[in-house]
């Protein structure tokens, strides 16, 4: 048991087990700026568009959590830095219209 424990601590300490997210999500849109007037498309992929209700993705910005540098949403969703499903992890709400062929 001794030897699992430090095995896991060790892997843990050279990096080889994810200890959680690199970067931080972060939505600084102002109370009450919200408005369903124009949905505002921020990414797609192969199968999907995603949009918020309104213009939103300029408040949003990706952190990193160890140089603390700030990149938005948009940029960090075309580098890879994130994915769909960590804006969803973040409770960061938008609609997800499947492609019409």
């Amino acid at each position: 048991m001794k030897k699992l424990l430090l095995v896991i601590m060790l892997l843990f300490m050279n990096g080889c087990v994810n200890s959680g997210a690199t970067y931080d999500i972060e939505d600084r849109e102002p109370e009450g700026m919200g408005s369903a007037a124009v949905m505002e498309d921020f990414y797609e992929d192969e199968e999907n568009v995603y949009s918020f209700g309104h213009p939103k993705a300029g408040w949003i910005f990706v952190i990193d959590k160890e140089t603390k540098e700030e990149t938005p949403l948009i940029e960090a969703l075309e580098e890879g830095m994130i994915t769909i499903e960590d804006l969803e992890e973040a409770e960061i709400f938008f609609y997800k219209t499947k492609k019409v062929e």
